[in-house]
């Protein structure tokens, strides 16, 4: 029999083999890796998504508002909204040789009115101001109280020419000839419509935008302008008004 000593007892332990750490740390490397190409993939692809979204967007925003027609189009059918810059412009720059006659007639009604309502040192609230009261104190309604009446006609009443020289207007004169003095002022202006009826939209010192329809107070049966319809917001508009804004400014 064999004596067991303290010397042959580890000849009688198994050996453990080490485990392959190598192969491991190469594969949790290589997913690593892979993983990253994933998420770089996976993000250009949300990225390139969204702006291909934004650019959708900001196409559809841009066609729209070129679809917007304001000078051309025609309310009730029958007041065509006319251009107006070119008599704007020559106030300006002081050369009306270009404009046509009536044009140059239109002019120097409404420099007139200029001359009498404007003093220096107005603000363009202000400007704005002297002109809406002294076309609500000015202009009638012309012969009708709303252009959508069928079988009724303004005559020239639909053009700054024919309101100055007429001193009656529809709301289509109203619109066309307070932008036409905006503008002879400096101020930005648009003129909102819908199917029925058409008012401005103007810029004022502080960069925001109003809506003032000057024909709506001008048929209040008052000489004196009763300011419920100047300068009001879009949320204040909307309560008497309707019309489709996303191609013009907010009236915040």
């Amino acid at each position: 029999m064999t004596k067991y000593t303290e010397e042959n007892s580890t000849m009688t332990k198994p050996r453990k083999d080490k485990k392959p750490v190598l192969p491991v740390v190469i594969l949790i490397l290589v997913l690593a890796v892979l993983g990253a190409q994933f998420f770089i993939v996976y993000s250009n692809i949300m990225l390139n998504g969204y702006v291909k979204d934004q650019q959708r967007k900001e196409a559809e925003a841009l066609e729209q508002e070129n679809s917007y027609q304001e000078d051309g189009y025609k309310v009730g059918d029958q007041y065509e909204i006319k251009s107006t810059k070119a008599i704007s412009d020559a106030y300006i720059s002081g050369d009306d040789s270009q404009l046509s006659d009536e044009d140059r007639e239109t002019l120097g009604m409404a420099k007139k009115v200029v001359d009498e309502v404007i003093k220096d040192g107005m603000s363009n609230y202000e400007k704005e101001e002297a002109i809406y009261t002294w076309m609500v104190k000015n202009i009638g309604q012309g012969v009708s109280t709303t252009v959508s009446l069928p079988g009724q006609n303004g005559g020239d009443q639909y053009t700054p020419h024919g309101v100055l020289s007429g001193n009656g207007a529809v709301c289509v004169g109203y619109a066309t000839t307070f932008r036409l003095f905006m503008n002879m002022l400096g101020m930005d202006c648009h003129i909102v419509h819908n199917e029925y009826h058409s008012w401005d939209l103007v810029q004022l010192d502080d960069g925001e935008w109003y809506h003032t329809d000057v024909y709506s107070d001008a048929t209040e049966g008052s000489s004196e302008p009763s300011y419920y319809n100047f300068n009001m917001t879009d949320s204040s508009a909307r309560n008497g008004h309707d019309w489709d804004g996303s191609a013009l400014p907010e009236a915040k």
